[in-house]
């Protein structure tokens, strides 16, 4: 009697493979992937209308399985940049993140504007605060590097020190990298707090700990480009505490209002000290209007 040919087996070639050797393809795969959020277009015909970014085919391998898709998306997490354009973009995606997602996040890069908070309870206005403060709306956040741009070119010095500060002091990261560019002739305003931001630092880690803060100041003639690097210290606790409610969307959150008493609001000129709203009339909060997509 003829044998009967083995059956074909069902179970893909890279399941056939060891666990160890499926996560080294899956950190090969996503390595140095970039996924940039960006802001909404208006709906126009016209060829000057920005096009969408096409997604990245190495994502396709989460939707083949849910084995892989369980497996593979860590990895993903992990290896990814992610890039948004404001500070709602920003929240808007990763609020409604468990923090067991957010602490698998290793890289983000934002263009930080200041974002609206209802001010209490029987207000119906935003009082606005500094993006210091939206990283205490991602419990469990941990990222290696942290990147932000500051969208206004600060040289205010009072404004630049309080904000940057309070950057400097916040928990989520590893690494902070902020990137500024101030007008004209005019020195960045934070660079005079830059040896008390580092004391602080290494007061809140330990001498001896390798924290650390530094600024790198380039160009010449009219604006000049500043680069802050904030270091955590060896074995710090960088992770991010819970401020807010887990599984409410940022627009859920920004409409019924979170309410923290130690966060300082932000202001830039006397309207904005005024009325705190959102969309005041400072060259800084005509910006901002812009970031809130």
């Amino acid at each position: 009697m003829p044998s009967q040919p083995a059956p074909l087996t069902t179970t893909p070639p890279l399941l056939r493979l060891p666990l160890e050797l499926r996560d080294l393809i899956y950190a090969l795969v996503f390595a140095d992937l970039v996924i940039t959020h960006a802001l909404p277009t208006p709906s126009s015909s016209s060829s000057s209308s920005p096009k969408p970014l096409p997604p990245s085919h190495r994502t396709a391998l989460l939707r083949t399985s849910s084995q892989l898709h369980h497996e593979a998306r860590p990895h993903l997490l992990a290896a990814t940049t992610l890039r948004f354009p404001s500070t709602e973009s920003l929240l808007t995606t990763l609020v409604p993140l468990a923090p067991a997602t957010l602490s698998h996040l290793r890289r983000i890069r934002v263009t930080a504007y200041p974002f609206p908070l209802h001010t209490d309870r029987g207000m119906r206005y935003y009082a606005t605060y500094g993006f210091a403060a939206a990283l205490a709306l991602l419990p469990g956040l941990r990222v290696r590097e942290l990147e932000v741009e500051d969208a206004f070119g600060g040289t205010a010095a009072e404004g630049v020190a309080s904000e940057v500060g309070r950057l400097v002091a916040s928990d989520g990261w590893q690494e902070l990298r902020l990137v500024a560019r101030t007008a004209g002739e005019a020195q960045w305003g934070g660079l005079a707090r830059v040896g008390e931001w580092d004391r602080a630092l290494k007061g809140k880690d330990g001498a001896r700990s390798g924290a650390s803060v530094s600024v790198w100041v380039g160009g010449s003639g009219a604006g000049k480009e500043v680069r802050l690097t904030a270091t955590r210290g060896r074995g710090a606790d960088i992770v991010q505490g819970a401020q807010g409610e887990e599984g409410r969307s940022w627009a859920e959150m920004k409409g019924k209002g979170v309410f923290p008493d130690d966060w300082e609001r932000w202001y830039y000129d006397e309207a904005d000290r005024a009325g705190w709203l959102y969309g005041g009339w400072s060259r800084r909060m005509q910006l901002a209007v812009r970031g809130l997509r």
